[in-house]
């Protein structure tokens, strides 16, 4: 059987039950056992051996089973990026539980909708954040305060385990093309195939130490901390002050001695422009660490990012490209980018599926022909159970493979659009649905236009992105009755919808353009210019020599003909990951250091000139306060 009908990874039977018969959790007390004084966890000025770890986990899971938690109760978790969020998964699983992963910076409609959702009668999380969903749990454990007058009195000893491999291990939410976020369940037989998979895919031994940056609310988050925990590696767990600020995070590579970091293309590629700007001796200072593997998943990503790699900043690196779904546990394929790869091809190739996993790529359920374009399906252990509460679209999605003999094998139907190469690995070609990747998040383009609708004032609204890939932007498109301004319709869904799925412009229409069968024509909607984005109703050009500059700056990053002075970087189509960009060349015209927080309180050319001259006249950088998060992942 040929790639035209299925690609297949080298799979053997007794190696896939020996693999499923050890749980994750199983391996990652193996490893405790072997090197209990060996560091797992690393944040900022505190650290955690994998024998501190486990005691702490087995504590908060005794405390948890005297709350009933069993195989199959929800748990949700919400806490900010710290070790106490790494204790509280392994707990919630050590317990039976199903962990349930908040992002503390969802909107909090959000927020209850997912505990509603789960039904997550437990909440663990932190004092400060307790407030925004206590209402919805029967109990709440607040990790900072609870710990020393109630979870550390439980034994630091292991629970016997009796978790099925059939049971759930996660759930995690994802965009909805209904209008609301659907739960993606993992069991634990998918969570213990892929970390056994990945493992072999990206060579992880117990002398790495893996970075993690992704929202522990995405599936990218449990590679970046079960794959090396399970197999005796570290983890650094990035501050979100790093993630934000390369050169913060380039200094914590080097002194965290960081072997694997894992990003999202558009993130990687905001990295590689500031890094790249650098003069050469701090350059080269800051890329002498101890990096082998950078691995890029979550989009397509372009060829000419890695190859300023190969060629410019640390040619020894292995480069990889990797495509999942969190439907497929995070990962399916991975690919060895090779010096060619970033020369001859603008697109990097999505590779080979991982052990045990098979992609087929059809149509109309027939195998295409070699080199064809089809939809791609995946089979293989690493399928998820289904989604939450939607049995109508897990039928939909997760359907019979008429390519298996095994009793109730599945296809995941991804909704990509794929070929096969002639060296037999897979390429990735587009969507076959409105699903898009916007700087790594997976976002349904039909939640946002619902979430448009349900504002009284809107008749009726669709939402594109448009851009080049890894650099495409959400447009909204309104037809909306009385008075209503672009900055109402903002707060409306800001308040609705985290800050990545909200749309960088907002264009009012009379009418939506139509097809002759009376759709709306998508195609024929009008691209936004300088002048439907400027928030300002005059323009004001610039008063001096620094204005200018940064005025310039912002019309190249935001690829606009013109900014005035007091328009609105995030209101023109600015997000964090320009913001970086901007900062950079800040730094390389004028000398002076400024950091991303900087946008949020002084966003204009105007407001940010000031700063700059204060920086200029004190001699001293401008420090954050308080930074939101912005690193996306599927």
């Amino acid at each position: 059987m040929g790639y035209s009908q299925i690609q297949r990874s080298p799979s053997d039977a007794s190696y896939l039950h020996d693999q499923l018969a050890t749980s994750a959790l199983s391996r990652f007390e193996a490893r405790v056992q072997q090197h209990p004084e060996r560091v797992a966890l690393i944040f900022q000025s505190e650290r955690l051996t994998f024998g501190e770890l486990n005691a702490r986990a087995n504590q908060l899971a005794h405390y948890l089973k005297t709350l009933d938690v069993a195989p199959e109760t929800y748990v949700a978790i919400c806490l900010e990026r710290s070790l106490a969020m790494v204790v509280g998964i392994l707990g919630i699983l050590k317990a039976g539980g199903v962990y349930v992963p908040l992002d503390p910076r969802y909107p909090r409609d959000r927020t209850l909708f997912m505990l509603e959702d789960a039904n997550a009668r437990i909440l663990i999380t932190q004092e400060s954040l307790a407030a925004i969903c206590h209402e919805h749990a029967e109990q709440v454990i607040c990790l900072d305060s609870d710990w020393t007058r109630t979870v550390s009195q439980f034994s630091n000893e292991n629970l016997s385990n009796q978790i099925d491999g059939y049971n759930l291990a996660y759930i995690i939410y994802t965009s909805g093309s209904s209008g609301l976020p659907k739960g993606v369940m993992i069991t634990h037989n998918c969570l213990s195939h892929y970390l056994k998979s990945m493992k072999d895919a990206l060579g992880i031994t117990a002398s790495d130490v893996y970075l993690h940056t992704a929202s522990f609310a995405f599936s990218s988050s449990v590679r970046q901390l079960m794959l090396p925990l399970a197999h005796g590696a570290a983890v650094t767990i990035a501050s979100t002050e790093q993630i934000l600020n390369p050169l913060l995070l380039f200094a914590q590579i080097k002194q965290q001695h960081v072997t694997v970091m894992d990003v999202v293309p558009s993130y990687w590629r905001n990295l590689t422009h500031v890094l790249a700007a650098l003069p050469g001796e701090e350059r080269s200072e800051l890329i002498d660490n101890d990096l082998r593997l950078i691995v890029s998943a979550s989009e397509a990503l372009l060829s000419d990012v890695p190859a300023t790699w190969s060629t410019e900043l640390k040619p020894e690196l292995t480069l990889r490209n990797m495509y999942g779904q969190t439907e497929t546990t995070g990962i399916v394929s991975t690919y060895l980018i090779a010096n060619a790869d970033t020369t001859n091809n603008p697109v990097i190739s999505i590779g080979t599926p991982i052990t045990n996993m098979q992609f087929h790529i059809l149509d109309d359920f027939e195998p295409v022909s070699d080199g064809g374009t089809g939809q791609l399906y995946v089979s293989g252990p690493g399928l998820g159970r289904g989604y939450l509460n939607q049995p109508a679209l897990t039928a939909e999605r997760f359907i019979p493979n008429p390519f298996s003999d095994v009793a109730g094998d599945r296809l995941y139907t991804t909704g990509d659009l794929a070929r096969y190469l002639p060296t037999g690995d897979a390429a990735y070609v587009g969507r076959a649905d409105e699903q898009v990747k916007v700087r790594g998040y997976r976002v349904e383009l039909r939640e946002i236009e619902a979430t448009l609708t349900q504002h009284p004032a809107v008749c009726e609204a669709v939402v594109l992105a448009r851009g080049e890939t890894g650099e495409q932007r959400l447009v909204g498109y309104v037809v909306a009755q009385d008075d209503v301004t672009v900055g109402e319709l903002n707060n409306h869904l800001r308040v609705r919808l985290p800050e990545y799925m909200v749309p960088s412009t907002i264009m009012m229409l009379d009418e939506f353009p139509l097809t002759a069968n009376g759709k709306v024509d998508r195609r024929a909607l009008p691209a936004p210019d300088h002048r439907s984005l400027r928030t300002t109703i005059e323009y004001f050009a610039p008063r001096n020599r620094t204005e200018d500059m940064l005025a310039s700056i912002f019309a190249d990053v935001l690829q606009l003909r013109s900014v005035g002075i007091h328009d609105n970087f995030f209101e023109l189509g600015g997000q964090s990951l320009l913001g970086m960009q901007i900062l950079s060349r800040v730094r390389e015209s004028v000398g002076v250091e400024l950091v991303l927080q900087t946008f949020f309180e002084a966003p204009t050319v105007a407001q940010l000139c000031e700063r700059i001259d204060a920086a200029k006249n004190t001699g001293v950088e401008l420090m954050p306060e308080r930074i939101p998060r912005i690193a996306g992942e599927e």
